[in-house]
């Protein structure tokens, strides 16, 4: 039945397990001096529904009841999930059940640099786990503020992960509102994408065409895109795919640059794909730590892929890809301008010579020089310019061209 917690509740380990909850307005869960671990367990059949107002017919714990839960380490469980599965498809995609984990507008401290019975929901170095059996979808705000690098948000789904970029994100921020912390994601599948996008993908014939589908943005424009953090790892079976946030390109095959979906810090990006079957296609960016990003192309070599592997596959997909470009194929992609050894500088500083010369030309500042072949050290074949019917070294006489060599 229902939970419903009065006073004030304090411990070294707290664990209530029930259908639903309720905690009261004026009392709190733990104390972040002394609680190492609250543990509140969905043991009911109804979803599990986090943040937001609760939710109504389900286990709700609503985001005014999760601030008053003060605790080292918090986990959320729901043990009532429906049983994963692929929904008849092979490889699998997508799951196509409703979810029994709703995640809605969630907003949660860390208690680094503050001291109390109510310095943090986490500790310096806690985590905050919300795990289910089945499908958890994310349609709210979820963030972590006050961040170290110790802090871990982990979300555990057995089939699938989704989150709906029109109205859910996840970001980890440290006091300054930089990345912060980790974000760890493991399920069969971690979508990031439009309901339309999901319904498309589903009836996707093959990874390319998912690719094409995940560069369309579907919504405004968000650089920051769906999931921010210092660090994010990703553990999926079936696959990763998170849509394009950004810019649309013109084609699927360009604006590599332009493509947002995640944000990561100099954490990094790690991926564990569960095998030759698993596919990747996502989208996003990387902090170089000095204020600006890493994107497009130059990204693919800074996530770190491990998994398992077989003699006839790979790690994953072979057709997996990276801001539009297949992962394992880097060079075929079309390389954009900005990875030209051309400058935006560069550009700018010939410009402005251009207009300070009196010289009208612009090929005393061009930016592509034309150098002579001697100097790659290659001799020239031909001494004698080659006019007519030619050089007449170049001939033999007609007796010696029709006479047998010796021997022969």
């Amino acid at each position: 039945g229902l939970a419903s917690i009065g006073a004030n509740a304090s411990g070294s380990t707290i664990n209530v397990r029930s259908a639903d909850i309720a905690i009261s307005p004026t009392v709190q869960i733990g104390a972040a001096d002394r609680t190492q671990s609250i543990v509140l367990t969905n043991s009911g059949g109804l979803p599990t529904y986090i943040g937001g107002d609760g939710g109504s017919g389900t286990y709700g714990l609503s985001n005014a009841e999760a601030q008053r839960l003060f605790a080292n380490n918090v986990t959320i469980t729901n043990q009532g999930g429906t049983q994963p599965g692929t929904d008849g498809q092979s490889p699998a995609v997508v799951s196509t059940r409703s979810p029994d984990t709703i995640l809605d507008t969630l907003s949660l401290t860390a208690a680094n640099g503050q001291s109390g019975a109510t310095a943090g929901n986490i500790g310096t170095s806690g985590r905050l786990r919300i795990q289910t059996s089945g499908k958890l979808r994310t349609v709210g705000t979820v963030s972590l503020a006050n961040v170290g690098s110790g802090n871990r948000l982990e979300i555990a789904a057995t089939d699938s992960i989704e989150v709906d970029p029109a109205r859910g994100s996840i970001a980890l921020r440290t006091a300054s509102g930089g990345l912060g912390g980790t974000l760890a994601l493991s399920s069969d599948t971690v979508i990031a994408a439009s309901t339309g996008a999901i319904t498309d993908i589903i009836a996707a014939p093959d990874v390319k065409a998912i690719d094409a589908r995940l560069s369309r943005n579907d919504g405004s424009v968000n650089d920051a895109g769906v999931f921010s953090a210092n660090a994010i790892t990703i553990a999926a079976t079936d696959g990763v795919f998170i849509q394009n946030s950004g810019l649309t390109p013109a084609s699927p095959r360009t604006g590599f640059d332009d493509r947002r979906g995640f944000t990561v810090g100099v954490g990094g990006l790690q991926i564990l794909a569960g095998g030759p079957s698993t596919r990747i296609v996502i989208n996003g960016r990387q902090s170089d730590g000095s204020g600006g990003f890493i994107n497009g192309l130059r990204l693919i070599p800074q996530v770190r892929i491990t998994g398992q592997s077989t003699a006839a596959g790979g790690v994953f997909d072979r057709d997996s890809t990276i801001n539009g470009c297949v992962i394992l194929n880097p060079a075929s992609c079309q390389v954009s301008f900005d990875q030209l050894n051309i400058t935006r500088d560069t550009i700018n500083d010939t410009r402005e010579q251009l207009e300070e010369s009196d010289d009208s030309g612009i090929a005393a500042f061009g930016l592509i020089q034309l150098m002579d072949i001697e100097q790659d050290g290659y001799a020239p074949l031909l001494y004698d310019p080659v006019t007519g019917s030619g050089n007449d070294d170049l001939w033999a006489a007609d007796d010696e061209a029709k006479a047998e060599p010796e021997g022969q």
